[in-house]
């Protein structure tokens, strides 16, 4: 007799997600796509002012078919430098900010997205904005923080010494064990690709 709950998970191959979209829009790897400022909750639960720059850069490894964010990537890593001029530029046309949200439509610490020579020039350029928040999957951010952690140097670079000891990688790890549980069962709404 069959289990009574039935179970559904199937996986699309990179290449039938590719032949069903359409065009990129073109980027260029100097600039970020878009920028802006806002107000936003910070841990504290206060309102402060947050800029939220979005990333020119490589496309996501992952290609989840329900994320459409691919449109404004680049199918090569930017050159050296470009992320922190990205970062730069955008700063200097908006207002004094407290927090910075960075997205790149992929993953921050994906090494073919930023890589690791880029953090100083990166962590240059948000000198003076006290919290710093990247987007990036679970799984590259344990990657990162294993790699970040040894020396210690690297990682004070990212985050000026001011690390919260183990709370992130916990985090991550949540997060991870969440896709995974997803990935197991995802019941029709989390069909993914490229995992």
């Amino acid at each position: 007799m069959q289990d009574a709950k039935c179970k559904m998970h199937f996986e699309l191959p990179d290449h039938f997600v590719l032949t069903h979209r359409g065009a990129k829009n073109l980027v260029d790897p100097h600039r970020a796509y878009a920028s802006v400022w806002e107000e936003e909750l910070a841990a504290s639960g206060e309102l402060v002012p947050t800029a939220v720059v979005f990333l020119t850069n490589r496309e996501c490894p992952f290609r989840c078919v329900m994320c459409d964010l691919w449109i404004n990537t680049l199918d090569e890593v930017v050159p050296r430098g470009a992320v922190a001029h990205q970062i730069r530029t955008a700063l200097a046309d908006l207002p004094s900010v407290r927090q910075i949200k960075l997205y790149n439509a992929g993953s921050f610490f994906d090494a073919r997205a930023v890589p690791e020579a880029d953090y100083d020039g990166v962590a240059a350029a948000l000198a003076g904005v006290p919290r710093v928040i990247v987007e990036s999957h679970p799984t590259l951010v344990l990657r990162a923080g294993a790699r970040l952690d040894r020396p210690r140097p690297r990682r004070e670079r990212l985050d000026g010494g001011r690390s919260g000891g183990g709370a992130p990688a916990r985090d991550a790890r949540r997060e991870r064990d969440h896709h995974e549980r997803a990935r197991e069962d995802p019941g029709g709404a989390h069909a993914v690709s490229g995992f």
